[in-house]
Parts: C-alpha cells; sequence; structure tokens
C-alpha cells in the first residue's frame, strides 16, 4: 500500500534534485471540472483534447492536465474545478483508509497463490513488460488451464487506468467466486468447464503502481488504433494487450473502469452506429446484464461522448468480439469498507455476459 507522504518522498529520492520531483508531480497531476453542454464545435474540441470521463444529463465531467488549463477555459470558462489533483486525492485517501486495496506487489504474488492452491483451474502467464520493466500478467480460468481446448475465450481487464483501483478488486473478486463455486454451483461449475476465461487484473502496471490514471504520460485507454489507423503505435502497456488480444481469440471482453455506472459498447470513436446485427446484440446483452444493478446501457458516444482510442472499439473493429466498458459505482475509489459491494455490483451482470458466451 502506498501511501501519499512516503509516495512524495519516494519521487524525490528518484528524482535528486527537489525541481526534477515537482516536474514529476505535476506531469502527474490531472484536474477534474465539471461543465455544462456546449455547442457541438466547443464540446468536439473538449473530447478531442483532454478526456469526458462522467455525463449526466448535460453535465460532464472533464480530465485536464494543470499545464493544459489555460487552453481549457477558453473552450469552457463557466467550467467549475471539482478537484485540483484527482491522484493527490486518491493518495490521501489510501493514507487515511489503510490496508485493503492491492498495491502492485500483492497483485503479482496473490496470483502466484492461486495458482499453486488452484492448479488444475489457474495458470498465471506473462504476456511483455511495461514500459517501466514491469511484469504484465494474465490468469487463465479454465477446467484444463494448461490445454487449448478451442473452448470460447473470453477477456476481463482492469485498472486500465491506473487510478481505478477498484477495478482491480472486482477482478480478483470476480475471479475468487469462480474458484469457489467450482464444484459447488453448478451455474458457475458450467462457465469453467465451457470457456476459457482470461483476468487481467492490471493492464497498466506503472499507473497502478503510482495511483496515476495515466501510463507514463498517456491515456492507455485513448491509445489503442482506431479503424482505419492500424498501424498507431502505443504504450508499451497497450501494445502488448494489442498483441496478447491478436494471439487469442476472444469472442468477448469487458473492460471494467470506474465510474458512473454504465455498460457501454462500440463504438467510441464516432457517432455511427455499428452494424445492425451487432447492435442488435450489443442492446440485448447489456440490458440483460443491467437487469439486477440497474446500470445504464448504451453506445459510448452517445451516452458520455465521443472518446478515440478505447479497447472496445479496438477488440470490436479488429475481430468483431463482443466488447464492453464498463463503469462501475458512483466513485472511483470506494472505502475498503465498500469494497464487497463493488463487487456484488458485477456479479450477476458478469455471470450474464459469461454465459452469453455458452
Amino acid at each position: 500500500m502506498r501511501f501519499s507522504h512516503l509516495f512524495c518522498a519516494a519521487l524525490l529520492l528518484a528524482a535528486g534534485t527537489p525541481a526534477r520531483a515537482a516536474a514529476l508531480l505535476a506531469d502527474d497531476a490531472l484536474s477534474l471540472y465539471s461543465i455544462e453542454k456546449l455547442a457541438k464545435p466547443a464540446m468536439d474540441q473538449i473530447a478531442r483534447r483532454f478526456e469526458i470521463v462522467a455525463r449526466k444529463a448535460k453535465t460532464f465531467e472533464v480530465l485536464v492536465p494543470p499545464a493544459q488549463a489555460g487552453a481549457f477555459r477558453r473552450l469552457a470558462p463557466k467550467a467549475r474545478l471539482l478537484q485540483r489533483d484527482i491522484h493527490a486525492a486518491l493518495r490521501e485517501q489510501e493514507a487515511t483508509w489503510g490496508a485493503g486495496y492491492h498495491d502492485i506487489a500483492s497483485v503479482k504474488s496473490d496470483l502466484e497463490v492461486m495458482a499453486k492452491t488452484y492448479p488444475t483451474l489457474v495458470k498465471v502467464v506473462n504476456y511483455g513488460k511495461s514500459e517501466d520493466g514491469r511484469d504484465l500478467l494474465a490468469v487463465k480460468l479454465s477446467d484444463n488451464p494448461e490445454r487449448d481446448e478451442k473452448e470460447p475465450q473470453v477477456l476481463l481487464t482492469g485498472a486500465t487506468h491506473g487510478n481505478e483501483i477498484i477495478t482491480t478488486e472486482v477482478i480478483f473478486g470476480l475471479l475468487q467466486d469462480l474458484l469457489d463455486g467450482y464444484g459447488k454451483d453448478t451455474r458457475l461449475t458450467k462457465m469453467v468447464d465451457g470457456l476459457e476465461i482470461w483476468f487481467i487484473p492490471v493492464v497498466n502496471p506503472d499507473g497502478y503502481s503510482k495511483r496515476s490514471r495515466y501510463a507514463n504520460g498517456i491515456d492507455p485507454n485513448r491509445n489503442f488504433p482506431i479503424p482505419g489507423e492500424a498501424a498507431r503505435k502505443a504504450n508499451d502497456c497497450i501494445q502488448n494487450l494489442i498483441g496478447f488480444f491478436d494471439s487469442h481469440d476472444f469472442k468477448g471482453s469487458i473492460d471494467f473502469h470506474s465510474y458512473s455506472e454504465l455498460i457501454m459498447f462500440p463504438w467510441g470513436y464516432s457517432d455511427n452506429e455499428v452494424r445492425s446485427s451487432a447492435l442488435g446484440e450489443f442492446d440485448a446483452l447489456t440490458k440483460n446484464m443491467a437487469k439486477e444493478n440497474g446500470y445504464r446501457t448504451g453506445q459510448i458516444s452517445h451516452i458520455l461522448y465521443t472518446a478515440e482510442g478505447s479497447s472496445a472499439d479496438y477488440f470490436f473493429d479488429k475481430k468483431g468480439t463482443i466488447a464492453l466498458g464498463i463503469e462501475v459505482g458512483k466513485t472511483h475509489t470506494p472505502s475498503r469498507a465498500n469494497i464487497p459491494a463493488a463487487v456484488k455490483s458485477q456479479r450477476e451482470s458478469t455471470w450474464v455476459f459469461l454465459e452469453h458466451f455458452l
């Protein structure tokens, strides 16, 4: 667990000088603003240059690097500052909560324990290194994890944004539910027997280790190639995930984010709808998934705003994968006491999703 004062001390040691540390902190900072819907040209510019992360009716929440605050204010002069630095706020929260969330070391050690405890169900795979040299880890859950049984493959990922740490807890919680239920719960056993389910608890370990949204200064969920730009070079964590995805035949995927209580599907980069056959499947599936948790469902660009470079768009465009983005809960980081409730909110929704591919 990383506390805010320890994090700042580590930056000072790593940087060597107070000026260098201050620069690192400035690069890491992201401010959160609220705006009322503007004319379309201004909204389109904001969506292209910044990140719209939440929407309620005609009110939008936007992330802005402090160095670009002036440019943002020129587009949205009536914007209201909600948080000066979302990362600093998260580190302060963790300092008061104490233990409860995984740090990057315990993610790795807990996956290794799972593999040793359930050797007939779990296999951990290293699929590459991050830009800072951290392991990129995936875990396969199957009744025969060492074999490719040509069963439908499904991918569940978390912490693409390194500050959305609740998503890693959701991944671990769902994985543990399936392990605990195997051989005891008929429904869960059928999923494990009939699918090859892959989990990546932390897509962006460099950001996650610092509780920072970005991966080495890049928003990883705006970093995937978009249709028509297949050659776009991504950050190491995303480039390796693309390689991992390309080496499998994933029929479905969920990328967990936080927050807003949404279940979303492509397209994000365009207001255009996907082909009608896929649209019907996306619409019916997501509405079925939302029956218990009451999440709002719809196309990314329609229920948030246009956003280029998401995993959902890339996975669907590349292989026709039924690729979803789910925004968990009403806050980026609920208190540790509310972690079980966050996992519970995704349980039935995820089981419905997995059963779709049986």
